[in-house]
């Protein structure tokens, strides 16, 4: 049962038993008042209302003391925050005591423990609410969790792939090359004391040995130049349907971009895009990556108009600050005529 519904009983209990009498329903005025006060110190909930109520009640009953009988609805109204309120207004059960009438007292105590069930029980309900927006919270952010994980560990797989070519374009340098280079080297010594029987097959010999070495490196640029593919990949995350900016991509590094590096700035360059389309209302989009001496720099910058109030840190920019200080980096955010986000990551040189 309700609070409202069970004031409604205690009301019509307070009623009945004024019936025989006949008192209460010579006054409606009197008897809808007492019903407000009641209702209005419910609806409040706060101590000033508890105490306004038991006030306002406790003067009406001395003016029209028939109204004693809903002593017990005031009772259960002003209860359950406080017992202070509820004392006052045993004073208007002493007349009722005196002449033997013992049913609005139990009515009393019966509205004062109904009151306290009821406001437990209305907290208790208002705790499981809570505890299920928490568990819907928990069971969200465990997804997002989940998902980070999954990215993080396909970057990981991609950053030992990219390992794994390094090492070996390395080792078919180291190896096949130096062997090749010195094949070439022994040929050109043979053409000098060879006959003019060997020379045309040295010549031959010569050729297919330059020719190896220069598919061998251009194996080995595709392989490495990790910088060309990163330049790709950023340009494809700008491109697609629907795209209404256009993009100007400064891109000043060099091979020796780790492959971790190109991995976080892909990241952090995704996510920078992700919030632009979400949040800014400019048109155009600034991507610069550089190399310097002691480190690199990413930044993403917008030309949308400035959002008045201090930036509030989402999943997105906390997910690039994130990314930065794995990698020991340092990340920046603001607006300068449009808004920006900038990543320092520290050679690997500097970093080791």
């Amino acid at each position: 049962m309700g609070q409202l519904a069970e004031l409604v009983f205690i009301y019509l209990l307070g009623t009945l038993s004024g019936f025989p009498e006949g008192t209460v329903f010579f006054s409606p005025a009197y008897s809808l008042t007492a019903y407000i006060i009641s209702l209005t110190a419910l609806s409040f909930e706060n101590r000033i209302s508890d105490y306004t109520a038991s006030f306002l009640f406790i003067v009406l009953c001395f003016f029209y003391p028939p109204l004693t009988v809903y002593t017990p609805m005031a009772a259960y109204s002003v209860s359950g925050r406080s017992m202070i309120p509820i004392i006052p207004l045993t004073l208007t059960l002493i007349p009722v005591i005196l002449k033997g009438d013992f049913f609005i007292p139990v009515l009393f105590l019966l509205s004062v423990w109904m009151s306290y069930k009821s406001r437990i029980r209305v907290k208790l309900g208002n705790e499981i609410i809570r505890l299920k927006d928490t568990l819907r919270e928990n069971e969200i952010l465990t997804s997002r969790i989940k998902k980070e994980e999954e990215k993080n560990q396909e970057s990981r797989v991609e950053i030992a792939l990219l390992n794994e070519r390094n090492r070996i374009s390395r080792e078919i340098h180291d190896s096949v090359g130096h062997t090749i280079t010195a094949s070439l080297l022994q040929t050109e010594a043979l053409k000098t004391v060879a006959g003019e029987n060997l020379s045309p097959m040295l010549d031959k010999m010569s050729q297919n040995l330059n020719r190896g070495m220069d598919e061998i490196r251009k194996t080995l640029q595709g392989i490495h130049s990790q910088s060309v593919d990163l330049e790709r990949r950023i340009l494809s995350l700008t491109e697609g349907p629907g795209e209404k900016y256009s993009v100007d991509l400064t891109f000043q590094a060099g091979d020796e971009l780790p492959p971790e590096y190109r991995i976080a700035a892909e990241r952090f360059i995704k996510e920078a895009l992700t919030n632009i389309r979400k949040h800014s209302d400019g048109d155009s989009v600034h991507i610069v990556i550089r190399e310097l001496p002691s480190h690199y720099t990413f930044s993403v910058k917008d030309n949308g108009s400035e959002k008045k109030g201090p930036i509030k840190k989402g999943l997105g920019l906390m997910g690039m600050e994130e990314t930065a200080a794995e990698y020991g980096g340092i990340f920046t955010s603001g607006y300068q005529k449009g808004f920006f986000v900038h990543m320092t990551l520290p050679r690997r040189d500097e970093n080791e």
